[in-house]
């Protein structure tokens, strides 16, 4: 039993031995109970951590760095041959506890770009003559964000009531990380009895999000009320956040 045997398994489940490779491990399954049953257990273990690890790149990088963890473990622990497999399993599930639990509190937490789905604005009527009004409706909705909130500004200094208008403007300005302006405009819509008040709400707690502030996150969203649009986004991003 070669001391790194699980890396082996590994490559046996990434398909990445060649053909005589393939067939000496194959053989080996069929002869060697402790190292099928070493393998079984192994293969479990990886199932469980490709569901926790739903995104490709996070789960490559999960193996990258626990397959290096294992040959340095394992390199330096060469001289233990006469120590039983299941020692060397539980080894291997001892690193798998740690790193995985590592790599779960890194990447479980929720992501801004999971929330932020905004849909095409629609501000301008067939034929109708304001140009201002068009190139924010064009530039949001091709996400150039930046140019987007210069022509809401300038739009609102003849519209100040527009509470529309300043919500695509924060939203405009948490895009390109100018938080501490987005929330200003936010609380100011959210302070009031707009429409858009919770929508506003809502827009600051992934204002938060998005700096990975994520207990003031929380926070916000629970002032949230069950009877607005937002509650159900609201609440599945709060189990995500506790």
């Amino acid at each position: 039993m070669k001391d790194a045997d699980y890396i082996l398994f590994e490559d046996y489940l990434s398909g990445n031995l060649s053909h005589e490779e393939l067939k000496a491990f194959e053989l080996r399954l069929k002869a060697d109970p402790e190292f099928s049953h070493a393998f079984e257990l192994y293969k479990e273990t990886s199932g469980f951590l490709e569901n926790k690890y739903k995104n490709e790149d996070e789960l490559i990088s999960f193996k990258g760095n626990l397959k290096n963890i294992s040959e340095n473990y394992f390199n330096k622990n060469n001289s233990s041959n006469n120590r039983s497999l299941w020692w060397k399993v539980a080894a291997a599930a001892c690193i798998l506890l740690f790193v995985g639990l590592y790599f779960f509190q890194q990447f479980s937490r929720p992501g801004y770009q999971e929330f932020a789905n905004y849909q095409a604005i629609s501000l301008t009527e067939r034929g109708a003559e304001n140009e201002l009004l068009f190139k924010a409706e064009e530039a949001f909705n091709a996400g150039k964000y930046q140019e987007a909130e210069k022509y809401f500004e300038e739009i609102l200094e003849d519209d100040d009531n527009n509470h529309e208008l300043k919500l695509y403007r924060a939203i405009s300005l948490i895009e390109t990380e100018n938080y501490l302006k987005a929330e200003e405009i936010l609380d100011e819509i959210s302070n009031s009895t707009s429409v858009y008040q919770y929508e506003a709400v809502w827009y600051k707690a992934l204002s938060r999000l998005k700096q990975e502030k994520y207990q003031e996150s929380a926070e916000i969203l629970k002032t949230i009320p069950k009877e607005e649009a937002k509650y159900a986004e609201a609440r599945k991003l709060l189990d995500r956040l506790e």
